[in-house]
C-alpha cells in the first residue's frame, strides 16, 4: 500500500504541525521536501497553488494546512480531536491563539520576503535600510508582543495544570501541534531570520510545556531524526 505523502519545503512552518499530528498518530508518511526550484515546476499543477499538500493512498490530492491537520488528527488512535463538543471548543480557540500570535507577527516576517506588499522595492530586504527596518520591527515585536501574547499561552496552560497541555489536560491535540511548531520558530530562527535562541526564556510556563510536548516519545525521536 502507498504511503501518505505530505509535499513542503524543507522548513517547519505550515507544515510541521501536520507532520506532528501523523508522527503522534503513527502514521508512516513520506515526507517530500522541494527545493525552490522544484516548487516552480510544481505550482501550476497545484488545486490551488500553494502547499503543503496532502497525498492519500487513493492518489488524491489535497491542500490547505489547517484541513490536511484534521485529516492526519483523524488517522490513528491519538485522540488528537476531542469528541465532547466543549474540548473541541477549547482545542479551537487555542488553534485560532496560535493564528493570532502569526498575524501579529507576519508584517515583520513579511516584509521580509515580500516587500512589494508593503509598497518597498523587491530588492528591500537586501539594502542597508532594509535591514534596519526589518530587525527593528521584529526587535520591537519580541519587546512588544511577544510578552503580552506569551501571557495568553500561559493563562491557557495553567488552566489545565502542572502537566497539562494547551487545552487538554492529559493528552495532546492539534493545538499542541500547531501551537508548538510556531513556538520553535521563535526559539531557533528557521525563517524567522536574526531571532535570538534565548527569545522565549522569560516564559517559564510556556517553555515547560514545550519541553513536555517535545519529550513524548513519539515527537523526540521525530526530531532526534531531523537534527
Amino acid at each position: 500500500m502507498a504511503k501518505i505523502k505530505l509535499t513542503y519545503f524543507d522548513l517547519e512552518a505550515k507544515a510541521e504541525k501536520v507532520r506532528l499530528a501523523l508522527v503522534l498518530n503513527g502514521v508512516d508518511f513520506e515526507d517530500v521536501r522541494l527545493t525552490e526550484s522544484e516548487w516552480q515546476d510544481l505550482k501550476p499543477k497545484t488545486k490551488f497553488g500553494q502547499i503543503p499538500l496532502m497525498e492519500l493512498e487513493d492518489g488524491s490530492v489535497y491542500a490547505q494546512s489547517y484541513a490536511l491537520l484534521n485529516m492526519a488528527a483523524k488517522m490513528g488512535a491519538a485522540k488528537l480531536i476531542p469528541q465532547d463538543p466543549v474540548d473541541q471548543l477549547r482545542v479551537d480557540e487555542a488553534l485560532h491563539l496560535a493564528d493570532d500570535i502569526f498575524r501579529s507577527f507576519e508584517p515583520a516576517l513579511f516584509i521580509a520576503l515580500e516587500p512589494e506588499k508593503y509598497g518597498r522595492p523587491k530588492d528591500f530586504p537586501d539594502t542597508d535600510e532594509g535591514k534596519a527596518t526589518i530587525k527593528a520591527m521584529r526587535e520591537k515585536w519580541v519587546a512588544e508582543e511577544l510578552p503580552k501574547l506569551m501571557k495568553m499561552v500561559t493563562a491557557l496552560l495553567e488552566a489545565n495544570g502542572a502537566d497539562g497541555f494547551l487545552a487538554t489536560k492529559k493528552v495532546p491535540s492539534i493545538a499542541d501541534c500547531h501551537m508548538v511548531s510556531l513556538l520553535r520558530t521563535f526559539q531557533h530562527g528557521g525563517y524567522f531570520k536574526g531571532f535570538p535562541q534565548s527569545n522565549l526564556d522569560d516564559f517559564d510556563t510556556v517553555t515547560a510545556y514545550m519541553g513536555r510536548f517535545l519529550s513524548i516519545p513519539e515527537i523526540s525521536a521525530w526530531y532526534s531524526k531531523r537534527s
